[in-house]
């Protein structure tokens, strides 16, 4: 293997222009982080961590991945999904060494609780074992990069399934932060049905809902509202004065009056915004410092930002302050949950370089940002043209292993678990003009200004502000939810066409050329054309025979050795059924089994539902074999 080929910056560095590349790499980096600031602050919390420890899992992360990135779109850090896991997966495990050591809890109030339920005094240890997990996932991330593992679980998640683990992953998180937004103090429920009970806790609690955070909340999204459509509008007045300046140096003869040029009709036409959120963070954040909101109405916020760098520690440092015997069982309790991160991380980052693994081909050099190429139904959707197979295992490989170094390497330096994120890669391949993944790295110097010298800023930040930004920025994960009713839908009329194609076969059906239409449209769909569910000539024959009418075939009919018996087309278009549903089911039955147990155990389910149908597959191509 080249050693350009493990560090794509070997390969990419020597063509690389400062004059040309550079401006459009610094200024796609100034960009990305007004939005990458806000989100991980918001992340940290929904992870049960400081604020702080999100930026620091924004800016150390991308800094080992800009050795191994191998796309300039790809951008990782805190992730909404793996903030709610790494929340679950930690809380469990403290709470079960709680139970080991009575004598873990330091000196707090058990009256203040953290994010998650816990007492105050458990912030050391729970931060701990947060660095513990971030090193664990490293591990097996990297263990699944020398196996090889990373391509043949790429061959077993189907796009349904991607589709309904972002669905429910969203629904997790909107569930997690309406707490933060009523100002609601909820317990932290671990094991199956926990997402179901901490819905009925909500609905119980909601007389108890806190007006201040509520009025904040509502006016957060009020502001991003507003800013959006303001930013539109001046983003494309500059836009059209700019034009009229051009065109009246190129002399033209038309006139542009009026201010149809300046204000467009239609605002969604426009190109995105840049900076609401952050100045709704702001702006939130300068409202509650002035009105004195956090100790009038008990509103909470951000707090004190730690100016300046963590100092490296080695992430198993909790299993060095316990007995052999108590490290082993948090090993154990953990690793469960290890394999789920991940595995979510792997699926998700990789989901987003393959979506976006065109635009590197299709943008020409200093042109202006291009249409994404996004599926409607899901964030991490394939792209719509294939990408030879070769590329794909390269691909999957490299983003293995950049994951993993990075993961491991930053759990030395205070981050937990990073992941892929789909709002900032799609605002790099979207709507900047990113040359490379340098651009990331602009971020990275962005969010350590604010780390060293710009805390202060946003320490008034309400949680109910940051809350309300994560929820809008799940809008179009949830827009995934409507996938499951289409997928019934196409499934059921699949389903009728095969019914109407087996009574063909049985000999009940009309007319020749209805049989026909009837079975070539059965052969056709769900398969792309590769299978043929019956013989269309041999049951012409077949009811001619029947009704002693005699019929020329247009082709010539195929040998006794040949054609399948009435029998053995009924079975094989009876295993074809069971393939009709497989795309619905897999969606529905990881949608649910997400909601009702964890994301890792509703990946794993989704996993062998897909593989029950891609058995049943088998099984209808070796039938087809024997019998033709």
């Amino acid at each position: 293997m080249k050693l350009g080929t493990l560090i794509p910056l070997l390969e990419w560095g020597p063509d690389y222009t400062i004059r040309t590349d550079l401006p459009r790499d610094v200024l796609a980096g100034l960009t990305l982080s007004t939005l990458v600031i806000p989100q991980a602050m918001a992340y940290a919390v929904m992870a049960s961590l400081p604020p702080v420890f999100g930026l620091y899992t924004a800016m150390f992360p991308p800094l080992v991945f800009f050795l191994f990135a191998p796309s300039p779109f790809q951008n990782i850090g805190p992730f909404a999904v793996v903030s709610v896991m790494v929340s679950q997966i930690c809380t469990a495990a403290v709470v079960f060494l709680e139970s080991l050591d009575p004598f873990l809890v330091a000196q707090g109030s058990e009256l203040d609780t953290l994010q998650n339920g816990l007492s105050v005094g458990l912030q050391i240890p729970y931060a701990q074992v947060v660095m513990l997990l971030s090193c664990m996932v490293g591990v097996l991330q990297f263990a699944a990069y020398l196996s090889g593992a990373g391509c043949r679980v790429t061959a077993l998640l189907p796009d349904s399934l991607i589709s309904a683990f972002m669905a429910a992953s969203g629904v997790c998180v909107m569930v997690s932060q309406i707490k933060a937004m009523f100002g609601l103090k909820i317990s932290q429920f671990t094991g199956p049905f926990s997402l179901l009970f901490t819905i009925a806790e909500i609905i119980v609690k909601l007389p108890e809902t806190n007006v201040c955070d509520l009025i904040l909340s509502i006016g957060t999204f009020f502001s991003l509202v507003v800013l959006q459509r303001l930013e539109i509008y001046l983003t494309a007045g500059v836009q059209a004065l700019g034009a009229r300046i051009n065109r009246s140096r190129q002399g033209a003869q038309e006139t542009v009056c009026g201010s149809a040029d300046i204000i467009p009709a239609s605002p969604k036409k426009a190109s995105k915004t840049f900076f609401d959120v952050i100045l709704t963070v702001l702006l939130a954040g300068f409202t509650t410092a002035v009105f004195d909101l956090a100790t009038a109405y008990s509103i909470k916020v951000i707090g004190p930002i730690p100016a300046g760098f963590p100092e490296p520690q080695v992430p198993w440092k909790i299993l060095t302050t316990m007995p052999q015997s108590q490290s082993i069982s948090l090993v154990l309790q953990l690793l469960p949950g290890a394999f789920s991160l991940a595995l979510v991380c792997f699926v998700t980052t990789y989901s987003i370089s393959k979506t976006f693994a065109k635009h590197k081909q299709a943008r020409p050099e200093g042109s202006q940002p291009i249409s994404p190429i996004l599926p409607s139904t899901s964030d991490c959707a394939s792209p719509t043209q294939p990408t030879p197979a070769s590329n794909l295992k390269h691909q999957s490989a490299q983003d293995l292993l950049a994951l993993s170094l990075s993961t491991f390497a930053s759990s030395f330096m205070s981050c937990y678990t990073p992941c892929g994120s789909v709002s900032r890669s799609a605002l790099l391949a979207t709507q900047t003009s990113v040359a490379s993944p340098l651009g990331s790295l602009v971020a990275v110097f962005s969010v350590a200004v604010v780390i060293l010298w710009m805390g202060a800023a946003f320490q008034s930040v309400p949680l109910s502000a940051l809350s309300v930004i994560v929820v809008v920025a799940l809008k179009g994960v949830l827009a995934t939810l409507k996938e499951g009713v289409m997928l019934g839908r196409e499934a059921w009329e699949r389903h009728r066409r095969l019914a109407e194609a087996m009574k063909v076969v049985a000999g009940h059906g009309d007319s020749a050329g209805e049989r026909e239409g009837i079975v070539g449209a059965a052969a056709e769909m769900g398969t792309g054309g590769n299978f043929v569910v019956c013989d269309a000539v041999a049951v012409d024959e077949q009811r001619s025979a029947d009704e002693g009418i005699s019929v020329e075939p247009e082709l010539p009919a195929p040998s006794g050795s040949e054609r399948r018996t009435v029998e053995e087309e009924l079975y094989l278009m009876r295993l074809k059924m069971v393939g009709v549903y497989r795309d619905v089911v897999v969606w529905w039955t990881t949608l649910l089994a997400v909601i009702c147990m964890d994301v890792g155990t509703g990946i794993l389910i989704g996993i062998f539902t897909s593989c029950f149908f891609h058995t049943v597959q088998w099984g209808y191509d070796s039938m087809e074999g024997v019998t033709a």
